[in-house]
C-alpha cells in the first residue's frame, strides 16, 4: 500500500509539471508571433496638418500652412526678396523716416529704391527696428518677414502670425538662402530657383561690360560711413557686396590676416593709407540716416554729402592714387549694403556702369 501511494504521488507530480511546461511553451509561442509594436513618434518639428512646412530662421522654426496672402514686411532686405518673388506687401516697415502717412499710398516716392516695384498701397507698419505692434495687429497679417533686429520682440510678433527673422544679411550667400527659405514659406519654391538663375545670367552678362576695366583697374576699396572723422567701415570679402565684385571680375582690397573677420570691419582715417595702396578705385558708401521727408531722387545725393565733403579737405584722403586718378565715387549705403537682394543688385550694377564706363 505504502509504495502503491508513493506511485500514485509520483504520478501526480509528474501530470502537474507536464501541463506547467506545455503552458509556459504555448505562451513563449504566442509572444514570438506578436508583431512588435512601433515605438517611433513623430518628431516635434514635423508639420502636423495638410500643406504645412517647417521654415527655418535666425531665430528658429516656424511652421507655416497654406499659401500666405496677406504678408508683413519689416525692413527693404526682405522687401527686395518679396517683390523679386512676385508678390506684393499688405504692410511695411520701412528702415528710413521719409514717410509718416498711415499707408504707402504712392510707393514710387514713399520707399527708397524698391517702391517702383509695389503695386500695392501697404499699410505703413513704422520703422523696421521698432514696428507699430498695434498696427501689425490691426493688420491681422498671415506672415511677418523681419531682421534680426527685432528678435527681442520675435514671440510678440509670433502671437499676431507666423514669424521668420534673418540676421546678417550681408554675409556672402545670405541673400539666396534667405529667398530659398521665403519662397518656401509662401509656397512657392520653384520661383526662387529661377530668380536666383535670373540674377546669375545677370551679372554674367555684366562681367564682359567690365572686361576691360577689370584689366586695368582690378582692385577696389569699398568703404562705408557717415564722416571719416569718426569710425567708419571697410566691407570686407567676406561680403555679399565683396561676391558681387568677384563675379563681375573685380577683387576687393582686404586687410592681410582679416579676411575671414567678418563682411565689414571698423576702421579709423589712419588705415586709409594702407588700404588706399591696395585700390585702383575706391567706392564711398554714405551713411547719413537723418534724411526724413527727403526726395528719393536724391536719396544717394544726401546719404553721401557729408563723408563726400570731408574727403574734398582731408589731406590724408586727398593723397590716395585713386583720389589722384579722379577714381573715387560717393553713393548710398542704403541701397549698395542696405537692401542686400537680387534687384538692388541690378540696380548697384547699373550704378556702376555709370562710375566706370562712361566718360568721367
Amino acid at each position: 500500500m505504502l509504495n502503491q501511494a508513493k506511485i500514485l504521488k509520483w504520478f501526480i507530480l509528474s501530470l502537474f509539471m507536464s501541463i506547467v511546461t506545455v503552458s509556459c511553451n504555448s505562451n513563449n509561442r504566442s509572444r514570438n508571433i506578436t508583431p512588435p509594436i512601433p515605438t517611433t513618434q513623430p518628431q516635434a518639428t514635423q508639420p502636423t496638418q495638410p500643406n504645412c512646412r517647417i521654415i527655418d530662421h535666425d531665430v528658429g522654426q516656424t511652421k507655416i500652412c497654406n499659401r500666405p496672402q496677406k504678408i508683413a514686411i519689416l525692413r527693404p532686405h526682405n522687401l527686395d526678396l518679396l517683390l523679386s518673388l512676385g508678390r506684393q506687401p499688405a504692410g511695411y516697415a520701412e528702415l528710413l523716416i521719409i514717410h509718416p502717412g498711415k499707408s504707402f499710398d504712392n510707393p514710387k516716392e514713399q520707399i527708397p529704391y524698391l517702391g517702383d516695384h509695389i503695386t500695392t498701397k501697404p499699410l505703413n507698419l513704422g520703422t523696421a527696428n521698432t514696428p507699430s505692434l498695434e498696427t501689425l495687429a490691426q493688420l491681422k497679417p498671415d506672415l511677418i518677414v523681419g531682421g534680426g533686429t527685432v528678435k527681442n520682440q520675435y514671440s510678440t510678433l509670433s502671437q499676431i502670425a507666423p514669424t521668420i527673422l534673418w540676421s546678417n544679411r550681408t554675409v556672402q550667400g545670405k541673400w539666396q538662402q534667405n529667398l530659398q527659405n521665403l519662397a518656401k514659406a509662401v509656397g512657392d519654391e520653384e520661383k526662387a530657383i529661377q530668380v536666383i538663375q535670373k540674377h546669375n545670367q545677370m551679372v554674367a552678362a555684366a562681367k564682359s561690360e567690365f572686361a576691360e576695366v577689370v584689366a586695368s583697374h582690378p582692385k577696389i576699396l569699398l568703404i562705408g560711413g557717415d564722416q571719416l572723422s569718426g569710425t567708419f567701415y571697410f566691407i570686407n570679402k567676406q561680403s555679399y557686396l565683396s561676391n558681387l565684385f568677384n563675379q563681375l571680375g573685380f577683387e576687393l582690397v582686404s586687410i592681410p590676416g582679416q579676411e575671414n573677420d567678418g563682411p565689414s570691419i571698423p576702421v579709423s582715417i589712419e588705415a586709409l593709407p594702407e588700404l588706399g595702396k591696395q585700390a585702383d578705385t575706391i567706392i564711398v558708401l554714405g551713411y547719413n540716416i537723418d534724411i526724413k521727408n527727403q526726395n528719393l531722387d536724391i536719396l544717394a545725393q544726401n546719404q553721401a554729402a557729408k563723408i563726400q565733403e570731408e574727403w574734398r579737405n582731408n589731406k590724408i584722403a586727398q593723397s590716395l592714387q585713386a583720389s589722384k586718378n579722379n577714381r573715387v565715387f560717393f553713393t548710398s549705403f542704403y541701397l549698395w549694403n542696405g537692401i542686400n537682394g537680387p534687384i538692388s543688385a541690378q540696380m548697384i550694377i547699373q550704378e556702376l556702369r555709370q562710375f566706370l564706363l562712361q566718360p568721367q
